[in-house]
C-alpha cells in the first residue's frame, strides 16, 4: 500500500523540509514541494496530489487565494491548510485569511507545528494509507 501524494506549499524552508519530513516519517509521498502560491498552482497540475498543504501567508499570492484558483482548475482538489495562525476562532471569520480559504474549498485548518492535530486530520483523510 502507498500513501497519500502530498504537495508541501510553504515559503520558509526550514518549515518546508520540518513538513516534508513528517509527513514522509508518517508514510505520505511528497510529489511537490512549493514556496508560493503561484508556484502551487503552476506545479499543481503537474503532480497531481491526493492533498495539498497550503501555507496562507505567502509573498505575492496567499495561500487563500491559491486555494481558490486550484479549486477552480481541479474541485475534487483536497486542499489542508497548515498555517501558525491561531485556527479555531479564524475559521468561522470569512474576513480572515483562514476563513478565505476555507470558504474557497479548503477542506480544514490546522496548526503546522502540531503533529498531533496534523495526524488526527491525515488519519481521517486517508484511513487506510498511512504507516501507522
Amino acid at each position: 500500500m502507498s500513501g497519500p501524494g502530498v504537495m508541501v506549499v510553504e515559503d520558509q524552508e526550514a518549515v518546508l523540509e520540518q513538513i516534508c519530513e513528517f509527513l514522509e516519517w508518517i508514510g505520505c509521498e511528497i510529489v511537490g514541494k512549493a514556496r508560493t502560491g503561484k508556484e502551487a498552482v503552476e506545479l499543481y497540475s503537474r503532480c497531481s496530489p491526493d492533498l495539498v498543504t497550503m501555507d496562507l501567508k505567502m509573498p505575492g499570492m496567499d495561500g487563500a487565494e491559491a486555494t481558490r484558483i486550484m479549486k477552480e482548475i481541479d474541485p475534487s482538489a483536497k486542499i489542508l491548510v497548515f498555517t501558525s495562525i491561531e485556527v479555531e476562532k479564524e475559521k468561522s471569520d470569512p474576513d480572515s485569511i483562514v476563513g478565505r480559504a476555507i470558504a474557497n474549498g479548503a477542506l480544514d485548518a490546522v496548526c503546522k507545528f502540531s503533529k498531533d492535530g496534523i495526524l488526527k486530520r491525515l488519519k481521517e483523510l486517508f484511513p487506510d494509507r498511512l504507516e501507522l
